[in-house]
């Protein structure tokens, strides 16, 4: 994969959105090679927002082009984000094991390697799935789903939460959305009632 091809991808074709002029006419083919590719392969913006993704990684993800677009790697990250972001950031590439969620709160483990500016501003990730997907454990919530269900125990708002721990609101809910699943709850009420039952949080 080239810079050159990169341009192309986040100018047009079927995973491409609309950015800056491209500097060069790139390989006319390009756009079919990154969708074809046998692995799951994301752009991202430096604000963590996917601006591409091939048609490997929208399965793994369970996500159309346009839903693809309009998420954040903090919504298919687990813990640690921040640490690792900084790290790509910093050192400019980044390899080893993550755990990814997709859209379903099911989970992948996979191996990552990430590039930093592939391009000035958008940084290249390629996931590698190495086991099949595993469903969320009923009774196990994460650290930050606790925290985010305290906080809506104490009466916090979506938009609240994702300020006070620099989340997005998808991530808000997406960590809902997984503690719902964990806690064998169908509301948000009903997630915060028996975490409270069970002593998974504490007011």
């Amino acid at each position: 994969m080239t810079n050159q091809g990169v341009t192309d991808l986040t100018h047009s074709g079927p995973v491409g959105v609309p950015v800056d002029p491209p500097l060069e006419d790139p390989p006319a083919n390009f756009a079919t090679v990154f969708e074809e590719a046998p692995e799951a392969m994301l752009l991202i913006g430096d604000d963590r927002a996917f601006l591409a993704g091939n048609r490997r990684a929208r399965e793994l993800l369970g996500v159309t082009p346009e839903e693809l677009r309009g998420m954040r790697v903090d919504d298919i990250a687990a813990d640690g984000i921040e640490e690792r972001w900084a790290s790509l950031l910093e050192t400019g590439e980044q390899e080893g094991s993550v755990v990814v969620r997709s859209r379903d709160g099911t989970e992948h483990d996979a191996e990552l390697s990430a590039r930093a500016d592939f391009e000035p501003g958008r940084h290249l990730a390629i996931l590698r799935p190495v086991a099949p997907p595993r469903a969320l454990e009923r009774g196990k919530l994460s650290a930050r789903e606790r925290e985010v269900l305290r906080m809506l125990a104490a009466g916090a708002t979506a938009r609240e939460i994702a300020t006070a721990l620099f989340l997005s609101r998808a991530t808000v809910a997406t960590h809902v959305r997984n503690a719902m699943v964990k806690l064998g709850a169908h509301t948000r009420i009903e997630a915060v009632v028996i975490a409270l039952r069970t002593g998974e949080i504490d007011v």
